[in-house]
């Protein structure tokens, strides 16, 4: 399981990552939320400093779980990140053993839940893991970014719908992503070159000329 953690002065970075080390969560460090459309995580750990003005902002565009770092634990505090969409609350200081006792709750409550979807699509060229966030090509591992991955995601998980880019746009773009339709079309094409056999004449992510996208064989 992949944790993402957002914390911009590294106040709590290191001693959870080291509580963590001998278990099978995998950690990753970002100082901001510029980046989070990059990576790949079942569970983010966010400062509260990072969050956006609109927390909704966060729970709107990222359809992942967040807990909330921060060293305000007023009632008043705590019910508004909760309300706003935070699946927890740590409070700092890290109190270690509550601390990764929360974040297993959570990861085994997202595990049991993708127990009936963890494999996608197998069609023999194209194995797609929504569990895992794994991607073979004849069964070849093929590193996603995450916004391919969750172009990919979107479409095959709702195969023969037509999304247009403004669909996917509004759907899964980071916060900093660009506002243009544009930035879609591109992360396509650079799906298709990573997953298509001719990339040109694509068998999975295939144009519905004037309308938009959608996952099928031809």
């Amino acid at each position: 399981m992949n944790l993402l953690i957002i914390d911009p002065k590294e106040v709590y970075f290191e001693t959870l990552k080291q509580l963590l080390i001998n278990t099978e969560i995998n950690t990753s460090l970002l100082h901001s939320l510029d980046q989070i459309h990059e990576y790949t995580a079942d569970l983010i750990l966010i400062h509260d400093s990072a969050l956006p003005a609109n927390q909704l902002t966060l729970t709107n565009t990222f359809p992942i779980p967040y807990i909330v770092v921060s060293s305000d634990n007023s009632d008043d505090s705590i019910s508004r990140f909760l309300v706003e969409g935070a699946a927890d609350f740590l409070a700092l200081p890290i109190k270690p053993k509550e601390s990764v006792a929360r974040i297993n709750a959570i990861l085994n409550r997202i595990k049991k839940h993708n127990t009936s979807r963890l494999l996608t699509f197998d069609d023999e060229y194209l194995k797609i893991n929504l569990d895992t966030h794994e991607v073979h090509v004849k069964d070849s591992p093929i590193k996603l970014t995450s916004t391919e991955f969750q172009i990919l995601e979107t479409l095959a998980t709702n195969p023969q719908r037509i999304f247009s880019r403004v669909n996917l746009m509004e759907g899964i773009r980071g916060l900093e992503f660009s506002g243009s339709d544009r930035a879609i079309a591109s992360h396509v094409k650079n799906l298709r070159i990573k997953i298509e056999e001719d990339s040109k004449n694509p068998r999975y992510i295939m144009t519905v000329h004037g309308s938009g996208y959608r996952f099928g064989i031809k």
